[in-house]
C-alpha cells in the first residue's frame, strides 16, 4: 500500500473530516443521535446519507489552502521515460514535502538544492549534445 504524498496533511483534508464525522455519529448511541435529530428536521438515516454525501464532497473539492502551504501534488503512477524526467520529479517531490516534516529547515533547503543542482547538472550536461 502506497500513500500520497501529502498524508501528513491527511487531518486538514474535508474528506477526512467528514469521514471522522461520520464515523463519530455512528459511534453515538442512538439516545444522543435523537437528542441531536431533535434539533433537526431530518431522520436518523437522512443524517448519515448526509454525512455520506459530504465526505465525498470532499474528495472532490479543490482545496487551494493545503497547497498553499507548499504541498503540491505528485502523481506517483507517472511514466519516466528519461533521466531529465526522473531529476525534475525528484525535484518536485523534495519540493512537496512539508516542510514540519524536517527536524531543521535547512536540511530540507539541502535536499532542495541537491535535487535542483544534479537537475541542472545534468542539463548542462545534455544541451552540448543535443543541438
Amino acid at each position: 500500500m502506497m500513500l500520497i504524498p501529502e498524508w501528513r496533511q491527511a487531518p486538514r483534508m474535508l474528506s477526512v473530516q467528514f469521514t471522522a464525522l461520520l464515523v463519530g455519529w455512528l459511534a453515538l448511541p442512538d439516545a444522543t443521535q435523537l437528542q441531536i435529530l431533535v434539533m433537526l428536521p431530518i431522520t436518523k438515516d437522512q443524517a448519515t446519507g448526509l454525512l455520506a454525501i459530504l465526505s465525498l464532497f470532499g474528495r472532490v473539492k479543490a482545496q487551494p489552502k493545503l497547497h498553499a502551504q507548499g504541498i503540491m501534488p505528485v502523481a506517483l503512477g507517472e511514466r519516466i521515460v528519461s533521466l531529465s524526467g526522473s531529476l525534475a520529479r525528484m525535484l518536485r517531490l523534495a519540493e512537496s514535502v512539508p516542510a514540519y516534516s524536517y527536524p531543521d529547515q535547512l536540511e530540507r533547503m539541502r535536499a532542495i538544492d541537491e535535487a535542483r543542482g544534479a537537475l541542472s547538472q545534468h542539463e548542462a550536461f545534455e544541451t552540448p549534445f543535443g543541438q
